[in-house]
């Protein structure tokens, strides 16, 4: 197969499965913990692809996976979006070029896509001024749970892609 259609492919497959995780947590009730089931998913397909795609193809769905989200229904303010954007892709970057350390290709891109996030979203809250029980929730929500969905996604793809490595014909 031609390696475009077969890069532009997975790409499609993957933003795919990422937009069902997304809808899914519209359609099951997952109740206190839906964020962290999805973000938790969300997060996987992200390394997924970076890991399938390379930087490039993991960064097209990073960057596009908050503006499903917006479209899916998420009560995310919009003047996050870029940042979320900013954020995964500070995850697939990082995840790759640490893509051959074991654990540590894990935890240092869940620090600094959470902590970025947690920054940018501290600003953000500030310079508009947001109500404060609407600015503690956002804080809570772009706070820690991130850096747990990003460890979870993280140990769930490395499953996924040990699993596929021979079928993938992936370099773990």
């Amino acid at each position: 197969m031609n390696k475009q259609i077969k890069f532009i492919t997975t790409i499609g497959l993957l933003m795919a499965l990422t937009i069902v995780f997304q809808v899914l947590s519209k359609i099951i009730p997952l109740g206190a913990f839906s964020n962290f089931i999805t973000g938790s998913l969300v997060n996987m397909c992200l390394i997924i692809s970076a890991s399938v795609t390379g930087i490039l193809g993991g960064s097209i769905i990073g960057i596009l996976t908050p503006f499903i989200a917006l479209l899916t229904g998420s009560p995310v303010p919009i003047v996050f979006i870029p940042l979320i954007s900013l954020c995964n892709f500070s995850l697939i970057l990082s995840f790759s070029l640490l893509k051959k350390r074991k654990i540590i290709n894990i935890v240092v891109p869940a620090i600094i896509k959470t902590s970025l996030l947690y920054l940018s979203i501290n600003i953000m809250i500030s310079l508009m001024k947001f109500a404060p029980k609407k600015a503690k929730m956002l804080l809570y929500l772009f706070g820690w749970p991130q850096f747990i969905t990003a460890i979870i996604g993280g140990i769930i793809a490395t499953i996924v892609l040990n699993r596929l490595k021979n079928h993938l014909s992936l370099s773990l």
